[in-house]
């Protein structure tokens, strides 16, 4: 029996044939987490390998500028787009003289195939995830004091695609 995909787990599954999974290994390094990986291949010719992936993250290279109050403001619902993606700026709490919290809606549960879940805030700023999606539930970004609005450049949008990625090939493909 087929194991069911595990969203968010990172992790890749290589089996050969009639199912059986392989153990793998990884490098670890500066860059993404495995985003290498090593395992062992039969020595019998042309046996087959299925690699299922079960999501993977894109980075966009797009930005949206929207101008905001810097004031605490319920039911704002202010939504741009962003590498085609939705974002809903619900509302806004100042917080301090000089900080602005921005709430947000990534709009997860529009596409279960697709999700936008990361994008940058121009300046200084951190943002507060939500275990259940791991999708922005609010930034909060450095303000002048006495400002009535900023103008907010958004950028480098990050979403996760779902598959499963299915890739397969046989030793002989691979093999010198």
């Amino acid at each position: 029996m087929e194991a069911p995909i595990r969203y968010g787990s990172n992790e890749q599954f290589i089996v050969q044939e009639k199912g059986v999974p392989l153990k793998l290994s990884f490098v670890r390094g500066m860059g993404a987490p495995q985003s290498e990986l090593y395992f062992p291949l039969s020595e019998r010719p042309g046996a087959a390998y299925t690699m299922k992936i079960p999501e993977i993250s894109v980075a966009y290279h797009d930005e949206a500028t929207v101008k905001l109050p810097v004031d605490s403001v319920e039911n704002l619902n202010k939504t741009f787009k962003i590498a085609g993606y939705p974002v809903t700026i619900t509302k806004t709490e100042l917080i301090a003289s000089d900080r602005l919290r921005i709430y947000t809606d990534f709009h997860t549960e529009e596409r279960p195939d697709r999700m936008l879940y990361n994008l940058y805030a121009e300046g200084n700023y951190m943002a507060k995830l939500s275990e259940r999606t791991g999708a922005y539930e609010y930034m909060e970004v450095n303000v002048k004091p006495g400002t009535k609005t900023v103008n907010l450049t958004f950028s480098n949008p990050t979403a996760v695609l779902r598959g499963p990625w299915v890739f397969e090939w046989s030793s002989d493909e691979i093999q010198p």
